[in-house]
């Protein structure tokens, strides 16, 4: 009987790791436009916190490039960004939505971007404010990043590789990984990273790592 009870306890530990406890806020609350508790189970442990706050932090002035829509080439540039990026923490709406505009950017579709723009602009900014809301709520309780020596070597050469075949969403989610860390050293490769990925400057990402010897 003891063994059994130890068993159970163990299962249900290991399932608590994986899919958060009951107080995990990201399995308890429910955001129009996001499946948290599938980005939960996509980025374990604090890790899905830090890639929302990235996207939270970086997803506004892209809005702003799409809100002034300068040339159609960096209008169709920054809907990409959105796209891969809202993917990538499952909220697969807006990623649509993201999609679509990059796609009438693309065959020249400037009545279309016209017509959706403003309403694409809207609903993320709706996502934005309910999702720093309800990491402001969470502050409180998050731990401070825990330290790591160098970036993992691993991750960065999966990101080379989700870089060489323009797997957006894929690099986000490895990046997200690589930012739930502060590194002794190398973490300024990290920032330049997460400034090349909202940048789609995709060549640039190859040639660094290539050159480190991934």
């Amino acid at each position: 009987m003891t063994n059994r009870i130890l068993e159970e306890n163990q299962m249900q530990k290991t399932e608590e790791e994986h899919t958060g406890t009951d107080n995990d806020i990201f399995v308890n609350t429910v955001v129009n436009g996001i499946d948290l508790i599938k980005g939960k189970k996509r980025y374990p442990g604090n890790t899905f916190a830090e890639v929302l706050r990235t996207w939270c932090r970086h997803t506004p002035a892209l809005l702003e490039k799409l809100r002034n829509r300068q040339d159609i080439n960096t209008y169709i540039v920054t809907a990409h960004g959105i796209k891969g990026s809202s993917y990538g923490i499952c909220a697969d709406a807006v990623a649509k939505q993201a999609e679509d505009l990059e796609a009438a950017g693309r065959r020249g579709d400037l009545q279309y971007i016209a017509d959706n723009n403003e309403h694409f602009i809207n609903e993320v900014s709706i996502l934005l404010k309910n999702l720093e809301k309800i990491l402001a709520d969470r502050a409180g309780n998050a731990e401070e990043k825990a330290m790591s020596g160098t970036p993992d070597t691993v991750l960065l050469s999966r990101l080379l590789e989700a870089c060489r075949h323009f797997k957006s969403s894929l690099m986000e989610e490895i990046l997200g990984k690589l930012e739930v860390y502060q590194y002794e050293s190398g973490g300024d490769l990290v920032i330049w990273l997460r400034e090349q990925i909202d940048n789609l400057e995709y060549e640039a990402i190859e040639k660094r790592l290539e050159s480190i010897g991934l």
